[in-house]
């Protein structure tokens, strides 16, 4: 075995998916190092019946998914449109930071951060506009769980 080999063999991927909410696309730009996409995507979590939400804040690295995600950010953005998505998520974790603003002003506050790696599809206002080409059992489960989340959650009987 090589060392390249040996190395590559001790990488551990915790990968996430799901679907939810996208917003708050935009550039930021660190001190340090390049420029880099960001967004978040209020993640659906539990029964269908009685949906909450899980909140990622995410650096967009996959290649599509930054091409998808760029060219939907005024819809994501806009607080009257919902832009729905199926997601891929690598490398989570949680970030510890200081509350400085409001009534919660000098508590600690967490929030969970990773890497967007995939878009699978991404729906504005319940229109499909991008669906990714893949195994079409996996990718029709995928899709009508989105629908019957967002159904529930448009006709106020998720909760």
């Amino acid at each position: 075995m090589t060392q390249a080999n040996q190395s590559t063999d001790k990488i551990f991927d915790c990968h996430m998916t799901g679907l939810g909410y996208l917003s708050r696309v935009r550039e930021v730009k660190p001190q340090k190092g390049k420029p880099f996409l960001s967004c978040a995507i209020a993640a659906f979590h539990g029964d269908a019946s009685d949906v909450t939400y899980v909140y990622l804040d995410l650096k967009v690295v996959g290649a599509k998914a930054k091409e998808i995600v760029a060219l939907y950010q005024d819809q994501a953005n806009d607080k009257e449109t919902r832009v729905l998505v199926g997601f891929k998520v690598g490398d989570p974790y949680i970030d510890m930071y200081d509350i400085t603003k409001g009534d919660r002003a000098g508590q600690k506050g967490a929030l969970l951060k990773g890497r967007l790696l995939q878009v699978n599809w991404l729906k504005v206002n319940g229109e499909t506009l991008y669906k990714e080409v893949r195994d079409e059992t996996e990718a029709t489960a995928n899709a009508d769980a989105a629908a019957e989340s967002e159904a529930s959650y448009r006709t106020g009987t998720h909760g």
